[in-house]
């Protein structure tokens, strides 16, 4: 799967505006604030009222890992080290001896940290991972130290209209179930969902963080009205399942003075959002309830299964109730699983200040994922969409954009000045002037950062959390992707289930010399069927990879969108083919090797800088089956095809539709002389050597490859004669591997060996 690729740690810059929990330690009359991941088992964070004692786990014979037991520390924080036994297994013991929580403090990767995976309801304290380095200093000074959590809101909110934290039940607010008279928001002092499905990370319950932590919350419980705390009544088979549709309406609110109304509300989700989406959404009100607004659906970035870990801060401007008397919200959850939870309800005053880089990226460069040897001339430009929310025109704001490499190295920077950003501007779309051509990246996970800084001197922005904006793409080996293999359960087909054929554009470099051979090999794809359509065990599908020909224009202008694929061979010549017929019942991801369409052998030579189309051909029976596509990353140009309806269009969206590259051959066709390449050491460790030798000045393109020729690796150097070049190994596994150097005048491959 294409998310084993991924790299998942961000190092060298800091990103993260959005912690809401700041952890402080007071030892020797001095505070400091310590970074933290919060575990998927346990209860909530303690109260920040309160400041407990810490102290160190002991077994009686100080050893601190709290496997075997741990002396009483009845009312505090106890420190146990990681090792031997399961996170859970620690946090147990803690709370048999009295600990009011668990601190587990890494042991190995300095400043790392990740949440402490797991469930088990039997854990009802608290339990955090604090890095190896910050332990140590915690450590240091452990005699009479004390923590305490604090809950900072990081926005800057300046008038505050009205509010609610439900400490002491609805107060006004009222509920009413839809579905059923049943099905309506309750409220929870604790703040926390009595779901028993494990979802989101391994959590059988929702749990809200929020700032009146502790002293009442409304509850929509979609999970338990379902299942009544028993996983017996869990619903067999494929979702959608049995609805749950319930109201959470305020009291009459008189804004007849608040010239502008903001809702800002602290709120937890995890909804199933099954192939029908289920939503959460708000209406409003302005005559006490008798008329209300249509819906607006809320949290649509949420994808399947996907939950808002313990709690975020949501704002939306309400301009329909600013100066009105008889104003009402009311919150609204419409789905089969699992809860919402809501806290901390504002209305609120514009600020001054409110500039936000929106979610609404345009994403380059032209894949998610594109492999080393075909991203060197995939130019990249940036922009971004800006919002001014504040009161005030915003002058000499500087819109910024940097690229960054996954050990924080900083490869691209730009910024632009803009001149006025007058207040309510929304989707305003800002290009920056430099453009970023690749050459030589290394496989691995790269970067965008877009970011917004107010000018000097200019009133505090009400909401820095939203000034900042990153997306990621990666480069691979052999590996062409759209999707990042992370959320790919929603899915398109054409209207009223008629044939249609859906797939992605992937272009090859133009760096390539005369001699260098690339072919398609694997592609992997997806479907589903909802069971109302029947079954998708025992469709078959056609899988086509064509080359878009030269004369069709670039911005696809003078494209015939009225031919299909097989009907346009002045436009689109198919180069390669593959069938493959279902054998999952409902879904599948499948992977088929693509077969040369003139000769019917495997694998498909490519061309160097030409346009490519891999797609699914879906029809008759087939057609009723969606293919798997990933919403939450959007293209906004032509990436991706659909054609249906007997015409071609486009769509923003990512199919899973990936496929796979490979030297063509490990034959040297037209064979460089013998001592044009040696290699050395052979076997080689953690480097490679090779020593070349030319008559004149060359460009050279060494490309490393496995024995069964799949692409690992391309360097391309110029002007080359008689040099030695060093290429890192470390990350290959012991085994037998080939190296081609390729030159308009031919190629050499040898094989090394890796051995450790």
């Amino acid at each position: 799967m294409l998310r084993n690729l991924i790299l998942l740690t961000f190092l060298g810059f800091a990103v993260g505006l959005n912690a809401q929990t700041v952890f402080r330690v007071t030892a020797n009359g001095i505070t400091t604030e310590y970074g933290f991941e919060v575990a998927e088992f346990g209860g909530q964070l303690p109260d920040s009222v309160n400041s407990y004692d810490l102290i160190l786990a002991n077994n009686g014979v100080n050893n601190s890992q709290g496997c075997d037991t741990i002396l009483p520390v009845t009312g505090k924080i106890v420190l146990v080290d990681r090792g031997t036994c399961s996170f859970i297994q620690k946090a147990l013991k803690a709370q048999r001896a009295g600990a009011v929580m668990a601190i587990i403090c890494n042991n190995q990767g300095g400043d790392d940290i990740f949440p402490p995976g797991g469930f088990d309801p039997a854990v009802t304290i608290p339990t955090i991972m604090v890095g190896q380095n910050d332990c140590i200093k915690i450590k240091m000074n452990l005699s009479g130290s004390k923590a305490k959590f604090i809950f900072e809101d990081p926005t800057n909110d300046t008038q505050i209209h009205y509010y609610e934290d439900f400490d002491s039940g609805p107060d006004g607010w009222t509920t009413k179930g839809l579905s059923n008279a049943s099905d309506t928001f309750v409220w929870t002092k604790n703040g926390v969902s009595n779901g028993v499905i494990s979802y989101v990370g391994g959590l059988g319950s929702l749990i809200i963080d929020a700032p009146s932590k502790n002293n009442g919350s409304m509850l929509f419980d979609a999970a338990f009205l379902t299942t009544q705390g028993d996983t017996n009544n869990i619903p067999g088979g494929p979702a959608p399942y049995a609805r749950r549709y319930g109201e959470l309406i305020s009291p009459v609110i008189n804004c007849s003075t608040f010239n502008s109304v903001t809702l800002k509300f602290f709120e937890a989700i995890a909804t199933l959002n099954s192939f029908d989406n289920g939503t959460s959404s708000y209406a409003t009100s302005i005559d006490g309830g008798a008329t209300w607004s249509n819906p607006v659906e809320i949290n649509t970035d949420l994808q399947p299964n996907e939950t808002t870990p313990r709690g975020k801060f949501l704002k939306i401007e309400l301009p329909q109730l600013a100066n009105q008397a008889q104003a009402r919200i009311k919150f609204i959850f419409d789905s089969d699983f699992y809860a919402w939870i809501i806290d901390d309800v504002y209305l609120l005053g514009k600020s001054p200040v409110d500039i936000e880089v929106q979610d609404k990226q345009f994403f380059f460069p032209f894949n998610y994922a594109t492999p080393a040897s075909q991203i060197t001339t995939d130019t990249s430009t940036f922009s971004a969409n800006l919002a001014n929310l504040g009161s005030l025109d915003i002058s000499n704001l500087t819109l910024r954009a940097q690229l960054f490499s996954s050990t924080g190295a900083l490869l691209h920077n730009d910024s632009l000045v803009i001149a006025n950003l007058p207040s309510g501007a929304r989707d305003t779309t800002f290009s920056l002037p430099k453009s970023f051509v690749p050459g030589k990246l290394d496989p691995g996970v790269y970067f965008i950062v877009y970011s917004v800084e107010p000018p000097p001197g200019s009133p505090d922005d009400a909401d820095p959390t939203n000034n900042v904006r990153i997306q990621e793409f990666i480069v691979t080996t052999n590996l062409y992707s759209k999707d990042d293999g992370l959320n790919t359960s929603q899915g398109i087909r054409a209207a009223n289930g008629g044939d249609y054929f859906f797939g992605n554009l992937y272009y090859t470099s133009t760096d390539w010399n005369a001699n260098d051979k690339f072919s398609a090999s694997n592609v992997t794809f997806g479907a589903f069927m909802v069971q109302a359509d029947g079954m998708l065990k025992g469709k078959s599908v056609t899988i086509y990879l064509a080359e878009l020909l030269p004369s069709v224009d670039r911005d696809f202008n003078n494209f015939d969108v009225n031919k299909a694929i097989t009907d346009n061979p002045d436009q689109i010549k198919i180069v390669g083919f593959a069938t493959h017929e279902f054998t999952e019942d409902q879904s599948e991801i499948a992977e088929e090797t693509l077969l040369d369409f003139v000769n019917f052998t495997d694998n498909v030579p490519l061309k160097k800088g030409t346009r490519y189309l891999l797609g699914v051909s879906y029809k008759d029976a087939a057609s009723k089956a969606y293919h798997f596509i990933e919403s939450d990353i959007q293209y906004y140009y032509i990436g991706t095809l659909l054609y249906a309806g007997g015409q071609w269009g486009g769509s923003s969206d990512a199919p899973v539709m990936r496929m796979e590259l490979e030297i063509s051959t490990p034959v040297d066709e037209v064979a460089l002389p013998e001592q044009t390449l040696q290699l050395m050491p052979n076997p080689a460790s953690d480097y490679i050597r090779a020593q070349v030798n030319f008559d004149k000045l060359t460009n050279a393109n060494f490309v490393i490859a496995d024995i069964n020729g799949r692409v690992l690796q391309l360097h391309t150097k110029k002007g080359v004669l008689k040099e030695t070049f060093e290429f890192d190994t470390h990350n290959l596994a012991p085994g037998t591997y080939l190296m081609r150097i390729s030159t308009d005048d031919g190629t050499k491959t040898k094989k090394f060996i890796i051995q450790r």
